[in-house]
């Protein structure tokens, strides 16, 4: 189950210095909305995470989000934050991950994905060759699909 593993885990984004990414090599991030960057479905950015996207700015690493939502639920949430966006990525397909570092003229090998779920987010990077970063999710969905999920999830974790 290696492909699902994440390279690092942290509880929360805001826990991922600049210092940690560029020791690392990662100068480009691709950051997964639901979970991540705000409550599941929520346009409210988490507390915090104005402040650490202008400390990661200002290290010079490049940030847009990846997102499998559509654009209606993306958009206005990436211009409230001042991030570029890719919606319906179709994780854990690679294609829109490539196509998001060529956006950013960054390298694959250069970027991190950060997100809350391995079988799409951490699958994507994997696949695409870019370094995974999995966080903790904020709260426990109650669908029984991500209940499924979720269980899944804790095994592989193990």
């Amino acid at each position: 189950m290696g492909i699902f593993k994440p390279d690092y885990r942290f509880n929360s984004i805001l826990d991922i210095s600049p210092d940690f990414l560029r020791k690392n090599g990662i100068n480009a991030l691709l950051l997964d909305v639901d979970n991540t960057l705000a409550h599941h479905f929520s346009q409210i950015p988490i507390d915090g995470l104005e402040t650490w996207l202008e400390r990661i700015d200002k290290a010079g690493i490049k940030t847009m989000i990846l997102s499998n939502a559509r654009g209606s639920r993306v958009e206005p949430f990436a211009k409230k934050i001042g991030v570029d966006y890719t919606p319906k990525a179709m994780k854990p397909l690679p294609f829109k991950a490539w196509k998001s570092c060529s956006n950013m003229q960054v390298k694959s090998k250069n970027t991190a994905i950060i997100g809350d779920q391995l079988f799409t987010d951490m699958l994507c990077g994997t696949l695409s060759g870019i370094t995974t970063i999995l966080v903790t999710p904020m709260h426990e969905e109650t669908g029984r699909l991500f209940k499924i999920k979720r269980g899944l999830e804790r095994k592989i974790l193990k």
